[in-house]
This record gives C-alpha cells, sequence and structure tokens, in this order.
C-alpha cells in the first residue's frame, strides 16, 4: 500500500474515532442531564426511605416498608422528597456512566496514538517528495 493510501485509510479511522468520541461526550452529558432514563430513581428513593425508616417500620404491628408509609400517608411529602433526591443524585455512581468514562478515554487513547501515526506517515511523504525534487 502506498504512503498516500495508507495516510487517507488512517485519516479515514480518525473521523470514524472523532465521531464515536462526539457520540460518547453527547451520551455522557445525556447522563449527567437526565439519569432518571439510565436508572430507576423511584426505586432507589423507595429502598432509601426503606433503609432510613426501617427501625420505625419494624416496631409496628403490622409489615409496611418506610417508602410505602409515606408515598400511602403523605403524597406530598413522597413527591417533593423523591424530587430532592433526583437533583441531588450522583450520576456518576451510574455504572453507564462510569462505562462511557472509560469507552471516551480508550477512543482518546486511540486518537492520539492514529494522531501521531498520521503525522508520522506526513512527514515521510515530505521527506520521499523532497527527494524527487
Amino acid at each position: 500500500m502506498s504512503l498516500y493510501n495508507e495516510l487517507a485509510v488512517k485519516q479515514q479511522e480518525l473521523a470514524s474515532l472523532q465521531d464515536q468520541l462526539s457520540d460518547l461526550q453527547d451520551k455522557l452529558k445525556d447522563i449527567e442531564t437526565n439519569p432518571e432514563q439510565y436508572t430507576d430513581l423511584e426505586s432507589l428513593y423507595d429502598d432509601f426511605l426503606d433503609e432510613i425508616y426501617s427501625e420505625v417500620c419494624e416496631a409496628l404491628p403490622v409489615y409496611v416498608t418506610g417508602s410505602y408509609l409515606i408515598a400511602e400517608h403523605d403524597p406530598t411529602m413522597y413527591r417533593c422528597g423523591f424530587s430532592d433526591f433526583c437533583s441531588d443524585y450522583e450520576y456518576s455512581s451510574l455504572d453507564v456512566y462510569t462505562d462511557t468514562e472509560s469507552e471516551i478515554e480508550d477512543i482518546e487513547d486511540q486518537l492520539s496514538d492514529l494522531e501521531e501515526e498520521i503525522s508520522e506517515l506526513e512527514s515521510e511523504i515530505e521527506e520521499l517528495e523532497s527527494d524527487q525534487e
């Protein structure tokens, strides 16, 4: 394969990786702004309430969870608490977030290597062209 063809292939690979990187960065931003699309926040909130109120609920003569008790008897408190829970939620703890970050790092490493290869090819081409003159 000629150096020009090899350079063209590498440049296409570079463009493809840049597109993948852009898509992953967009996904990361989406996770940050819409974490509820990537996990069941209501279930996590219910688990949180159940843990906090477990002692109180265990003392009752019937089995009931804290999340059920609050949702049924004070729905306004439940909704306000859920809203606060969502706004304070650490999206960076989601597996999909850390996986996407890892993919971004991998692609950035690949991009760096590819840019170096392209630079070397361009240097080789320049040398050959100057030798032919």
